[in-house]
């Protein structure tokens, strides 16, 4: 029998967004895309967003602040539909499938995810892989650019679902974890 530390979905529970400070009348506009620039995005401010309940498992999703009114929320931005839609923390789950599957090395150094070399874990990757969910974060709304000019802090308070979560980073795969 093969040991799988968690299955099935995570669930973001809940997070917390603080602005470091809050834009002025001279904020700067929203960015507009650049065709040459394949890394210049912008998010269109009459975006949808979608209603009912929504089990993301492949493609692209960011988590992040929209700004409606006066009235600030942590939702889902949604790339793996065209077109793209935001979703509630409420009605959407990120589920992370056995496509993303990957063994842990025989390596010291990944002593801190507390399982065996050679056990099967579940990693979201931090470039994208086809059939599996690569989960991301923004500040691309429009209304929050403009008003937030120094930047945000996007804070995990929890997850739900079975097993564990660890985050880390990894520059490239030939440096430690």
């Amino acid at each position: 029998m093969r040991h799988r530390p968690h299955r099935a979905a995570m669930l973001l529970a809940a997070a917390l967004v603080t602005a470091a400070a809050p834009a002025t009348a001279a904020a700067q506009a929203p960015p507009t895309t650049d065709p040459g620039d394949p890394l210049a995005q912008t998010i269109d401010a009459d975006q949808q967003i979608a209603t009912g309940p929504a089990e993301l498992s492949s493609g692209h999703v960011d988590i992040g602040p929209r700004l409606a009114g006066d009235d600030w929320a942590l939702m889902v931005h949604d790339d793996s539909v065209i077109p793209s839609v935001w979703r509630s923390l409420d009605d959407a789950v990120i589920q992370v499938t056995d496509d993303a599957l990957q063994t842990v090395p025989d390596d010291p150094t990944y002593g801190f995810l507390g399982v065996d070399p050679g056990t099967e874990v579940h990693v979201v990757p931090q470039v994208q892989r086809p059939g599996v969910v690569w989960v991301g974060w923004n500040t691309q709304d429009p209304e929050v650019l403009a008003r937030i000019d120094r930047g945000a802090t996007l804070t995990l308070l929890g997850v739900q679902g079975p097993g564990a979560l660890t985050m880390y980073l990894q520059a490239g795969n030939l440096t430690e974890p």
